[in-house]
């Protein structure tokens, strides 16, 4: 299982993959213990385009406050490379797992010099994407509707950021 995360009433939500799709499940922790309850499969697979990834490995589950949505990334593997790179980031609602919205996510690539995108927090309307390029990292905000990128702050390349998020980290 995997990513986990709070909503906000407190219930445990993560995601399991199994041959369907992934699922996203509320889970009773109450007891002390991971007990499954509800499960929502994520209608993901007309989304997805060639070579991209749906899994454990690729995604981030983020929870939009205030809201039954979630946002879920895609991803594909660079050439070369073991770890997959950020495509696009699916807009979800919780309720039914259909996809309300696919945003495209620029590409990430170091020996082009395109630099890496990596999906932060979602928060209602927009979710928020560090951008770490050559020489500099951008804080860049997606909005949910229209797909437009807007840069928020532009850092030295070297810069540690920390960004309170929808999952309450």
């Amino acid at each position: 299982m995997s990513p986990l995360v709070i909503d906000d009433e407190g219930a445990l939500i993560y995601a399991t993959f199994d041959p369907a799709g992934p699922r996203l499940v509320t889970a009773d922790i109450a007891a002390g213990n991971i007990e499954p309850g509800t499960a929502v499969t994520v209608r993901a697979r007309s989304q997805l385009r060639e070579g991209e990834r749906l899994s454990a490995r690729t995604l981030s589950l983020l929870l939009v406050p205030d809201s039954n949505l979630a946002v879920v990334g895609v991803g594909v593997k660079s050439p070369g490379e073991a770890v997959h790179r950020p495509t696009g980031l699916l807009v979800v609602d919780r309720t039914d797992g259909h996809v309300v919205r696919r945003l495209p996510i620029p590409r990430s690539d170091w020996s082009d010099g395109s630099g890496v995108w990596r999906i932060e927090s979602a928060q209602p309307g927009a979710s928020l994407l560090i951008h770490a390029g050559p020489q500099d990292t951008e804080i860049v905000r997606l909005d949910h509707t229209t797909g437009k990128r807007t840069v928020l702050s532009t850092l030295p390349r070297e810069s540690l950021l920390v960004l309170r998020d929808s999952n309450r980290a």
